[in-house]
């Protein structure tokens, strides 16, 4: 999958939005249908390359009362990596995940995502990710091992991602 890159109004300094992310229209995490769970818009770092997002956690990600359920972070967190883990080159799914929850994160919080590939060896990918909040402290941290898959295995996802 190579998203496509497109310049926005009032663009986030050294990001670059990215668009065209066709997968992600019936994302579980972030497709359009869930609006009332997330909002996210994804981004590529210019120095590094690594996926940053701006994400926000709606009601419908309600866990603790006032605060966002563990499961929506840890699916968050997977897609971001992986969706990392694609723009690096590295077509993949998740094998095994590993969330460490360092705080409780408020509903409507604004936060940043950022996901990036931590190595490559053969078909195993490891990769790091962690959502912070306004003020630079980490809420969650994530890291996944990924596989890469033949391209004719994702069928219908490889649709518009050229």
């Amino acid at each position: 999958m190579s998203p496509r890159r497109r310049p926005v109004s009032n663009p986030l300094p050294g990001l670059t939005r990215l668009a065209a992310l066709p997968l992600l229209s019936r994302s579980y995490v972030s497709g359009l249908h869930n609006a009332k769970r997330m909002q996210v818009t994804y981004y590529s770092r210019d120095s590094d390359g690594a996926l940053v997002a701006q994400l926000r956690f709606r009601s419908g990600a309600e866990g603790p009362p006032g605060h966002v359920h563990g499961g929506a972070l840890a699916a968050a967190l997977d897609e971001a990596m992986g969706i990392g883990a694609w723009l690096s080159g590295h077509q993949v799914v998740a094998a095994k995940l590993s969330v460490e929850f360092k705080r409780l994160v408020p509903l409507e919080l604004p936060a940043m995502l950022e996901a990036w590939v931590e190595s490559a060896e053969g078909r195993k990918v490891t990769t790091r990710g962690r959502i912070v909040g306004p003020d630079g402290e980490a809420y969650t941290l994530g890291e996944g091992l990924y596989v890469t898959l033949a391209p004719d295995r994702f069928g219908s996802m490889q649709d518009g991602a050229g």
